[in-house]
């Protein structure tokens, strides 16, 4: 619902002010040709995107019933073969490690997405008030200091 209402409120902005709408988009496509032209970024991107996308799909990639402690699948420090669940091996219980892979993911991402926010909020926030107020340099900046002579 969310995603529509947002959608809602571009197509709304982009008919009123077609001139900005079409500079934003054509700067848009000028960032993602220097981003793209750029190797590590691009594999950071790939990088990104498919632990998203495994956090995301984790209910379907392993069962949930696996991360119980009592959920033996295999014997304990068992090495990785190539049956599904044990690709990564097991631990000292015999649980799967493939599977608290995909699990933890979902964990890292939440965590490096509260992380990302809170960040913004508290660089925006010193950001808007240092630009209000005035920083340490435009304090300093305006009392000239009286001369030694």
């Amino acid at each position: 619902m969310l995603i529509v209402l947002i959608g809602a409120a571009v197509y709304a902005w982009g008919a009123a002010n077609p001139e900005r709408a079409e500079l934003t988009v054509w700067n848009a496509r000028q960032t993602w040709q220097l981003y793209r032209s750029n190797w590590q970024g691009m594999a950071g991107l790939y990088i990104m995107i498919f632990f998203a996308a495994m956090a995301l799909l984790a209910p379907f990639l392993a069962d949930h019933a696996f991360l119980d402690p009592t959920a033996q699948i295999g014997a304990p420090f068992a090495p990785p073969t190539l049956a599904y669940y044990h690709w990564f091996g097991t631990t000292e219980q015999g649980m799967s490690v493939l599977a608290e892979f995909i699990w933890s993911a979902r964990i890292s991402l939440v965590v490096g997405l509260f992380a990302t926010v809170i960040s913004t909020i508290l660089g925006a926030s010193i950001g808007i008030a240092a630009g209000y107020y005035g920083g340490w340099r435009a304090r300093s900046a305006c009392v000239s200091p009286t001369p030694s002579w």
